[in-house]
């Protein structure tokens, strides 16, 4: 190997994204604007993924119009029954929630990677896993009543079924969904499938965290030795993508499970079940609709988390060379000179 390729290496192993420390403001930003640009292009597909997780009508053929049977079925009812808004539905609240998340989770885990590593500076792929999951469950819990209303927002029909059925909103946007829910099912009531979604979010972003760097130092060696420099937005794009879809298979069930107690609820349009621990969950999901039930809509949910994990990574890639720029070239507005 050469040692161009070497210090690269090296440089590239002391964080999830490059050699230079970004400041607060910089970080947050670059997490938000990543987390707003991953959701809104791939919004359609999250809306599918919800409506098919917090089904509990079988998803075979012989469904009788009770329930979604297909990915592209179901994307064609959706527009069908409530228009384009309908593929959009929760997409505001979902942006003012994954903005925020976002910006939590990769400022987290840049702020502790550096604890975590060894005297060569590397970061060893156990430590960096805890600082994903560390990163994951801040971003969780700070977050965690707007991913609810973006659940339930996103469940709830508005506009005409098939069957002639007139379906009327629940929840009258972000504000509205959040009063209701607090004063109908008291305060905790924002809280619910906060266990599962813990439990997910720590294989999940461990995985993700520890995967994408991984195989992002491996690209950065190969272009290092073949002379081409530094890495693409296309290959951050591929990165992004293959770490999403690894981590996500890891994590699906739990992330199943938290929308269905998200969704459960005696509101109208909601879910009727009475699910009272993970455990008890997932024993009855898989009582009901066979082991099968708890990848309900893992077709749909890759398909949106690759594009997802793609963009996500490509946008927090991206802008942060652009404040690294801004900080070279002196233009910082927060830096004192």
């Amino acid at each position: 190997m050469s040692s161009d390729s070497k210090s690269l290496i090296a440089a590239s192993a002391k964080g999830a994204t490059g050699s230079q420390k970004l400041g607060t403001v910089q970080t947050l930003i670059c997490g938000g604007m990543a987390g707003v640009m991953s959701r809104t292009f791939t919004a359609p597909l999250d809306v599918t993924k919800i409506l098919f997780q917090v089904q509990t009508e079988s998803i075979s053929g012989d469904s009788k119009g009770k329930g979604y049977t297909s990915f592209s079925g179901a994307l064609v009812q959706i527009f069908k029954e409530e228009g384009v808004k309908g593929l959009w539905k929760g997409n505001v609240v979902a942006c003012l929630r994954l903005g925020p998340y976002s910006a939590v989770k990769y400022y987290t885990y840049e702020t502790t990677k550096d604890y975590f590593a060894d005297a060569s500076g590397k970061i060893p792929d156990i430590n960096r896993a805890m600082c994903g999951a560390l990163a994951g469950i801040m971003a969780v819990i700070t977050t965690y009543p707007l991913d609810l209303v973006k659940t339930r927002l996103t469940v709830q029909k508005e506009g005409k079924a098939l069957d002639g059925t007139v379906m009327k909103k629940t929840y009258n946007g972000t504000w509205d969904c959040l009063t209701k829910v607090a004063s109908q099912e008291g305060f905790s009531g924002l809280y619910k499938g906060l266990t599962p979604t813990i439990a997910g979010v720590i294989p999940f972003e461990a995985v993700q965290f520890t995967f994408y760097n991984w195989i992002k130092e491996f690209r950065e060696k190969q272009k290092a030795d073949a002379g081409n420099g530094k890495l693409s937005t296309f290959d951050f794009l591929i990165l992004g993508c293959i770490s999403g879809a690894v981590a996500q298979t890891f994590a699906y069930p739990f992330d199943l499970m938290r929308k269905r107690f998200m969704a459960q609820s005696n509101a109208p349009g909601m879910l009727k079940t009475n699910y009272t621990s993970t455990w008890g969950c997932a024993k009855e999901i898989i009582a009901n609709e066979g082991f099968l039930g708890l990848y309900k809509g893992t077709v749909p949910n890759l398909l949106k988390v690759a594009p997802y994990a793609a963009i996500m990574w490509a946008t927090y890639e991206q802008t942060r060379r652009f404040f690294e720029w801004v900080n070279e070239s002196g233009k910082n507005p927060w830096k004192k000179n």
